[in-house]
């Protein structure tokens, strides 16, 4: 039998001393200890050549510093050079557009290159003390609603051990989420504030934070989900016209910087990655019922939205929907009977749905949750609160606290945001009802436990473990880039064709990690497919090659996500590169290439042209069939498999984790292992 009285004891003296927050700083420090040493992950070599100014891809252009986030512009123009140059696959809309607005982030960026240059080290420690700092703001926000310091403390707990900031803390480029945390979490605290006190000093500051916040990383807009939240939750008191008020600034300040966003060419755009809420309601609505389920069951630690990319199609991605859906609602069965009669359990459930609505706009990725983590944990929290009152003697608090209420007698909240006085407005939790269903606290205390005994200890195991999953995954991509078979061409600066490299973003990286470490660059670096479909090889002259799909070259998000399905391929599709052309002679009904045909200006064989084939973790030169005849190439990844593969490697299980290491030898033979001379 658990104690929670106990529990509850030690939480609040946890939370009202310096040991107790320390203790979780160096908990949170020793979990992200592995990812300190990770070194430059994907976007990070990018993002590194940017600030040195280099000159590499000049025929693509440069982006300023200060808009280090510019992965595409949008220009057809520009865009046909990336393609050409090899960064963007050859079926890449000529329309796309990945380019974002975050000069406050690439402000941090710029200054990490100031400081300390080349030393991943001291970045990912800058970043770590941003996360530190968003925990921080995160256990202040808490007790502001709940006048049981335990409750906030494991809220701040289950918050800064959750296995789904894994990749946000280690991966550098992705501190925007952090900084915008930062920010929002701040500018949330200036608006309660302002409306419990009526300054309007801090209604202004709230303002100002939230603009800085949005120009730090568009997560930023879950501050609107906080701010709703608030007046439809906590303001029941007030007129509606009245906390109608409370969110014109914020509205205004949103709408102003949405406005000029897109004015300036900012935001996506051709991409299957995203759906515009505006232009698409009812794939956005579509969108919706599918994403939000795994969100929150990511969330609530039955699942990971990252699987969305194991099980994309088929049965698989059926069954993950599904368990989505039933976790979903095995959480609203708890969370429902309490939303009539807590204003506190009103406020987390609207601010968690409410952020997760943009969010939906784009694939799934549990690093965007950051911010609508807050909201879940502090949901969960408050549940546990309610479940717990009559177990948990919630008066008993360190001496000298403010927090002790008898029950019946009001509920009153703990020192607040930027040390302003408490307010009364969170329900006493001994006297909200339970639902008396024998069946209900069945749920009830199976999902409770559920998230006490197996998602917290779960997460303090897992997000390690996370982390190196997305540092082997990096490494993956790095091994690749620099193959031995690139250092041994006999034209190291000619143009290189990947037959089948296992991730379509291997591509925006390939030139990036070589030039960044000073090895040689291909001219330009072009693909057939991808290493999740099969591919059947087929010469036709010697100049030309007939390649057949065996599968679905498009159905993987990766690949949605430079074109989307509106701007399907069809049969006669072509693109014309310098030195290649691509040609779809089949397409499906769905856009879809079952076939394509690509001819060099060169001979095939010519040694301008250098073939690779991915094979055992390494790219290995490729000998192309002779004139009439065939080569099948088979996938090298197994979309189910592929990240228990990582989770194995990671932990040194994997079974061909020593090959993977190792340098790759090709074998002679018509299967491709070996350059033709």
């Amino acid at each position: 039998m658990v104690d929670f009285n106990r529990m509850s004891r030690s939480l609040n003296r946890w939370s009202g001393s310096r040991t107790g927050v320390l203790g979780l700083a160096v908990v949170v420090v020793l979990m992200a200890w592995p990812g300190l040493f990770s070194g430059f992950q994907l976007d990070d070599y990018e993002q590194n050549l940017i600030l040195r100014g280099d000159g590499e891809f000049a025929e693509v252009g440069q982006p300023s510093w200060w808009n280090l986030f510019c992965f595409a512009e949008g220009s057809a123009k520009e865009n046909r050079a990336r393609i050409d140059r090899g960064l963007l696959p050859w079926w890449s809309s000529e329309r796309l557009r990945f380019n974002f607005l975050r000069p406050v982030s690439a402000a941090t960026h710029w200054l990490d290159h100031q400081l300390w240059t080349g030393s991943p080290w001291a970045m990912h420690v800058h970043s770590l003390l941003w996360y530190l700092l968003v925990v921080f703001l995160c256990h202040r926000l808490y007790r502001r609603f709940t006048a049981a310091p335990w409750v906030a403390a494991l809220a701040t707990v289950m918050f800064a051990v959750d296995d789904i900031h894994a990749i946000t803390v280690t991966w550098i480029a992705n501190r925007n989420h952090l900084i915008a945390c930062v920010l929002v979490l701040a500018a949330f605290a200036c608006h309660v504030c302002w409306r419990l006190h009526g300054r309007a000093s801090f209604g202004w500051t709230s303002c100002v934070l939230f603009l800085v916040a949005l120009l730090a990383g568009e997560a930023a807009v879950a501050f609107g989900a906080f701010v709703v939240a608030w007046a439809v939750a906590i303001e029941t008191d007030r007129s509606w016209r009245r906390r109608l008020l409370g969110i014109v600034p914020s509205l205004m300040t949103g709408f102003a910087w949405l406005m000029a966003y897109r004015a300036w060419g900012f935001g996506s755009r051709g991409s299957g990655g995203y759906v515009d809420p505006a232009g698409e309601p009812l794939s956005f609505l579509i969108a919706c019922l599918e994403r939000i389920p795994a969100f929150l069951a990511s969330l609530s630690g039955a699942s990971s939205s990252d699987l969305a990319y194991t099980f994309f199609d088929g049965p698989g991605r059926q069954i993950l929907f599904f368990h989505h859906v039933l976790a979903t609602f095995l959480a609203a069965v708890v969370v429902v009977p309490f939303l009539r009669q807590d204003r506190v359990t009103r406020f987390w459930s609207i601010s968690l749905i409410l952020s997760l609505l943009p969010l939906s706009a784009a694939f799934p990725f549990d690093r965007v949750l950051l911010l609508a983590s807050v909201s879940s944990h502090g949901l969960i929290a408050r549940i546990l609160e309610l479940l717990l009152t009559r177990r948990v003697d919630v008066a008993a608090t360190n001496p000298g606290t403010n927090a002790a209420r008898e029950h019946g007698s009001g509920s009153a909240i703990g020192q607040g945001a930027l040390g302003m006085s408490s307010t009364e407005f969170a329900t006493d939790p001994g006297q909200i009802r339970a639902p008396l269903s024998v069946i209900w606290r069945r749920v009830a205390y199976l999902v409770v436990g559920f998230w006490l005994f197996v998602h917290l200890p779960f997460s303090i195991c897992a997000m390690p473990v996370r982390s190196g999953m997305f540092v082997e995954y990096g490494r993956r991509i790095r091994a690749g880039a620099q193959s031995e078979c690139l250092e041994a061409s006999k034209n190291p600066g000619g143009n290189v064709i990947l037959i089948n490299p296992p991730d379509t973003f291997f591509l925006w990286h390939f030139a990036a990690i070589r030039n960044h470490s000073g090895q040689v660059v291909p001219r330009r670096t072009w693909s057939l497919g991808t290493g999740l479909v099969g591919l059947e090889l087929r010469r036709i002259d010697d100049v030309t090659l007939d390649v057949t799909v065996i599968g679905h070259l498009l159905n993987h998000p990766t690949a949605r996500l430079f074109r989307h399905m509106r701007e399907p391929l069809y049969t006669g599709w072509t693109r014309e590169l310098s030195g290649i052309t691509y040609e779809v002679t089949e397409a499906s009904a769905e856009g879809q290439p079952v076939r394509f045909r690509i001819r060099c200006d060169h001979s095939l064989d010519a040694s301008r042209y250098l073939w690779l084939r991915w094979s055992d973790g390494r790219f290995v030169p490729c000998v192309l069939p002779e004139v009439g005849e065939s080569l099948s190439i088979d996938p090298v990844i197994q979309n189910a498999w592929y990240t228990s593969e990582l989770a194995f490697d990671t932990l040194g299980l994997g079974s061909k984790n020593a090959g993977r290491r190792g340098p790759s030898r090709p074998t002679s033979g018509r299967d491709g292992s070996e350059q033709r001379d």
